[in-house]
C-alpha cells in the first residue's frame, strides 16, 4: 500500500467497530459529502459485511480509513476480532499512521454488553499511546440528547471520550428528505 501524506489541512481519521455499525457510511460521508446509489465504498443493510480488507480514501479534505467488521465469526468479509485488529496493526505499520481521529463507531442501541466492553478493550489496547484521539462515534443516532440521557452508561462502557452522534439515513429510493437529512447531519459530525 502506498504512503499517503496529507495536507496540512486534510484530517486524517480511521473508523474501528462491529460489522454494520456505520463505517462504511462514515468514510462515504466524509470524502464524497453524501450517500449515493454508487459510493466510493460499498455499503449494504444485508447480514453479510461487505468490507473486508482497510481501505484508505480520501476527499472534501479528509483521509478516511474504513476497517473491517470486529467481533464477528469467520466467513464471506467477515473477520474474528484478533485477524482484524492483526491486520489492522499491518495497515498502520506500512504507513498509514497520523491519524487525528481514531473513531470507534458503534450503534445506538444498548452499549452495556460484555460484547462491547471487551471489543473496546481490544480497541483500546490496539492504539494505546493514542488516548487523546479517541472519539467514540454513534451512528443511527437522530437525537442528539440520546448521549446526554445515556452518558453514564457511554462512560462506564468506553470511558471519558468524546463523543459525536450523526444519523445518515439511505433507503432505496433516496427520497429528497433523506438526502436533507444527512446534510444536516453532516456539519454536525465534522465539527
Amino acid at each position: 500500500m502506498a504512503s499517503y501524506e496529507p495536507s496540512p489541512s486534510t484530517k486524517k481519521i480511521i473508523f474501528v467497530g462491529k460489522r454494520g455499525a456505520g463505517k462504511s457510511s462514515l468514510t462515504n460521508m466524509l470524502v464524497q459529502g453524501d450517500l449515493y446509489a454508487q459510493n466510493i465504498r460499498e455499503v449494504s443493510d444485508s447480514a453479510a459485511s461487505v468490507t473486508s480488507e482497510v481501505t484508505v480514501v480520501d476527499g472534501r479534505n479528509w483521509t478516511a480509513c474504513d476497517t473491517v467488521g470486529l467481533g464477528e465469526m469467520q466467513g464471506k468479509g467477515d473477520q474474528s476480532a484478533d485477524p482484524a485488529m492483526q491486520l489492522l496493526v499491518r495497515v498502520l505499520e506500512e504507513g498509514q499512521r497520523g491519524f487525528h481521529y481514531i473513531a470507534y463507531v458503534v450503534k445506538q442501541e444498548r452499549l452495556q454488553t460484555k460484547e462491547h466492553h471487551e471489543l473496546f478493550e481490544l480497541f483500546k489496547s490496539t492504539f494505546q499511546g493514542a488516548e487523546e484521539n479517541f472519539i467514540l462515534v454513534v451512528t443511527h443516532c437522530p437525537n442528539p440528547k440520546w448521549v446526554t440521557n445515556n452518558r453514564e452508561i457511554i462512560i462506564q462502557t468506553f470511558g471519558n471520550i468524546p463523543v459525536v452522534t450523526c444519523d445518515f439515513p439511505f433507503d432505496a429510493d433516496d427520497l429528497s428528505y433523506r438526502r436533507q437529512e444527512r446534510l444536516d447531519s453532516l456539519p454536525k459530525f465534522e465539527a
